[in-house]
């Protein structure tokens, strides 16, 4: 009896665990399904918010007729509202401050001015008639070059070359200019939206990557004004195109069909053109060149600027810097965020820029004045 009392004790047991294993397993596989089903979705609709902006883009791009096959792989940022939405917006508000250009002796305009042969764009900077343009148009036309704003053809009356850029800073007779939203160029960056805005015709890119120009030995000045933003699909338009922002905000102009120069280096000589009538870039004098270095005794690598030549009597002579030291921070920030001529570029006549330089085995601080 205790024997067969064991067996249906052992009997039950098995029934028990069983049955248990069996709920168990069977709400493992309801997990387990829950689990997948939750995932695709989840990946679905990341997929679609993903990609719906590159969908946009190329939508956008497909309606003007442009070849969507030559899209860069680099997947622009996604922007508030539709495609369509925001070149509407950036095309209204680069409507009255691009400018074209025309070269008035152009048999074309023999019976009235036609904007769409334009020679190059200008760019309202004040509302009295001051424009930012190339400058290679003025080298080639001189007083032939006209601005055309609403129908009606201005003269420029003065011309500043800049020596820094391609542009220059003209006076027009323009007296009600609309003058666009600057944006910050300096924060723009690769897989930003723009919009490449000529006339009546809106092309929106992507900014690809960026170009920071030094010489075969990588040598880089701190005077010269190297970064540019490459698109992604070059553009057929004049020379001095507007490019904007996702929101329509002014951040560069068109140096040929697919480069871009930021805003910020042409807007501060502006302010010394009005008040001096001419162009009075800072400038720091020196040459740096990137460098990897042991810098401290846990032989920690960092990324620094070595000074390899230092103009006599400039600013960063004055300053105390040595040729050999190396850069490690600039204005508190790693070396690699940007090159140091956009520090430069930024700055003004007299103002300070902070550096924290490695000199052999100590960590200085220096402060160079702008001269």
């Amino acid at each position: 009896m205790q024997c067969w009392a064991y067996s249906c004790s052992f009997f039950y047991l098995l029934q028990h665990v069983g049955y248990n294993m069996k709920l168990f397993s069977r709400r493992n596989t309801i997990l387990g399904v829950v689990i997948v089903v939750v995932s695709l979705l989840s990946a679905t609709i990341g997929a679609l918010v993903v990609g719906s902006s590159l969908d946009q883009y190329i939508a956008s791009l497909d309606s003007i007729g442009r070849n969507v096959v030559a899209i860069n792989s680099v997947k622009p940022h996604a922007f508030p509202g539709s495609a369509q939405e925001a070149l509407a917006g950036a095309k209204e508000k680069a409507e009255y401050s691009s400018l074209p250009i025309v070269n008035i002796k152009d048999r074309v305009h023999r019976d009235g001015v036609v904007v769409s042969r334009s020679i190059g764009t200008a760019t309202a900077l004040t509302t009295d008639g001051w424009v930012l343009m190339p400058d290679s148009v003025m080298s080639v036309y001189g007083k032939n070059a006209k601005i055309v704003l609403g129908g009606e053809v201005h003269d420029i009356s003065e011309f500043v070359q800049d020596p820094a850029s391609e542009y220059g800073f003209a006076k027009t007779t323009i007296s009600d200019a609309r003058v666009g939203t600057f944006g910050s160029s300096v924060s723009a960056a690769q897989g930003d939206y723009v919009f490449v805005i000529s006339g009546e015709v809106v092309y929106p890119r992507t900014i690809s990557n960026e170009n920071n120009y030094d010489n075969e030995l990588s040598v880089a000045s701190g005077d010269v004004l190297s970064r540019s933003f490459l698109l992604d699909q070059a553009v057929d338009v004049p020379v001095g195109a507007m490019v904007t922002n996702a929101v329509g905000e002014l951040i560069g102009l068109m140096i040929d069909g697919d480069t871009v120069r930021p805003l910020h280096h042409m807007t501060p000589a502006l302010e010394t053109v009005l008040l001096d009538g001419e162009v009075n870039r800072a400038k720091i004098g020196m040459q740096v060149r990137d460098v990897m270095r042991i810098v401290d005794v846990d032989e920690e690598f960092r990324e620094g600027w070595r000074v390899v030549s230092l103009d006599r009597r400039g600013a960063a002579e004055k300053s105390g810097l040595l040729i050999d030291d190396v850069i490690m921070r600039i204005q508190g920030q790693n070396v690699g965020a940007m090159p140091l001529a956009e520090y430069v570029a930024t700055g003004k006549v007299d103002g300070q820029i902070q550096l924290h330089v490695q000199r052999e085995e100590t960590e200085i601080e220096i402060f160079v004045t702008l001269e």
